[in-house]
């Protein structure tokens, strides 16, 4: 994590040029690179007003939290708005880690406009929490387990096909 990169930041290594492998962070950047955060929008120059990117991230392990850091940082576009909302069962203790660890992101002064959510993800409360969610147009599952992301991918398919069609 950042503390072994600090470390070994921090100790002279001569010629030795050492690089440390984070595969989640990698697997992340890698993602984000092949379906960046805009792919569902229009291009600015084609929208009549300004358009937000709205993330929802289902889960908050180390793969959610590395894609919430990721797309804060690849989400600065001046064209758009961003939003990010987590959800995940441990939503309050993983707000509180974040905002220890990164209190730029979350702190009162931040300017980002993140909210974690304490729900399980499975239950009845999620489809109310959703409701209240405007402009999602982005869906990350990171629940830790390949059922459960299959699942809940399809939730959110449905959820959302259900949604839209209800719209028009």
């Amino acid at each position: 994590g950042p503390e072994a990169e600090i470390l070994i930041d921090s100790k002279d290594k001569g010629n030795l040029r050492v690089i440390l492998v984070d595969e989640v962070r990698d697997a992340v950047y890698e993602h984000l690179y092949e379906y960046p955060l805009f792919c569902n929008l229009l291009p600015p120059e084609q929208s009549e007003k300004r358009q937000k990117i709205g993330v929802l991230i289902m889960g908050g392990g180390k793969t959610g939290c590395e894609f919430l850091k990721a797309a804060i940082w690849c989400g600065q576009m001046k064209e758009f708005d961003l939003e990010i909302h987590l959800l995940d069962q441990k939503g309050n203790q993983i707000e509180d880690r974040l905002k220890n660890d990164y209190p730029e992101l979350l702190g009162e002064n931040s300017p980002y406009k993140i909210q974690i959510h304490e729900v399980d993800v499975f239950g009845h409360r999620t489809e109310e929490l959703l409701d209240q969610l405007d402009g999602i147009n982005y869906c990350v599952a990171a629940l830790g387990d390949d059922e459960d992301n299959i699942k809940i991918s399809i939730y959110l398919r449905r959820y959302y096909l259900r949604k839209n069609s209800a719209v028009k």
